[in-house]
């Protein structure tokens, strides 16, 4: 737009007034953040250090940046030390002592931002359906390792960090690397791989994370 000597400065002022809004309108569309909404049962037994949810992405990231994950809110908000992430995306249980006061109907909700340096590039949504097993898991203390059990009776009767459903499960050497172990979560331990959730603690699932773990010992030297 070129002005003339006719226009007058309120004139083009008006003009002016009329092209930024579509600049701006434009630039946060290019910003849009996607969020992810996702479900997740949760029972209100499991220990500390249990995993809700794991949300670190498969697909390698076009960014260089160092990628992490935060808790950005937490409702209601008297709950908000529940839950914590690793910097790979691992949400687990934080503090015990607030899950397990729980008893409302409704859905915990928890927002969680994907960081490639400081820049926001993912939002997950996770709605908490908690689940009031406390009573019949019938175990008090969830303070050492599954592991420490070598037996199918003793683990089924008692609880370690990182037990999902606040008891140790016993997993048979057919589902595991042929031999019998006693687990805290039978999704994740024992698979091969220390994850940054299992590192936290030396007790969480030292199947996947000891240092005589050939997959673990592997997996040290090539980082």
């Amino acid at each position: 737009y070129e002005p003339s000597d006719n226009n007058t400065g309120l004139i083009n002022k008006a003009i002016h007034r009329l092209t930024i809004p579509a600049y701006l309108d434009h630039t946060s569309v290019q910003n849009e953040v996607k969020m992810d909404t996702i479900p997740v049962s949760l029972d209100n037994a499991a220990a500390q250090y249990s995993l809700v949810r794991n949300l670190g992405l498969k697909d390698s990231p076009t960014s260089t940046n160092k990628i992490k994950y935060q808790i950005a809110g937490i409702i209601p908000n008297y709950l908000d030390k529940m839950l914590a992430v690793t910097d790979s995306g691992q949400v687990y249980i934080n503090d015990v002592s607030k899950l397990s006061s729980y008893n409302e109907t409704k859905p915990v909700t928890a927002t969680v931002v994907r960081l490639e340096g400081d820049v926001k590039t993912r939002q997950f949504f996770l709605a908490i359906n908690v689940d009031n097993n406390l009573q019949s898991a019938n175990i008090t203390k969830c303070d050492n390792s599954c592991s420490i059990h070598n037996d199918e009776e003793s683990c089924k009767s008692s609880c370690g960090y990182g037990a999902n459903t606040g008891h140790c499960r016993w997993q048979k050497e057919e589902k595991t690397f042929n031999y019998s172990t006693c687990s805290p979560n039978i999704e994740t331990c024992p698979d091969g791989e220390c994850s940054d959730l299992e590192r936290m603690h030396s007790l969480n699932c030292p199947q996947d994370c000891d240092e005589a773990n050939p997959s673990n010992t592997e997996s040290e030297r090539s980082e």
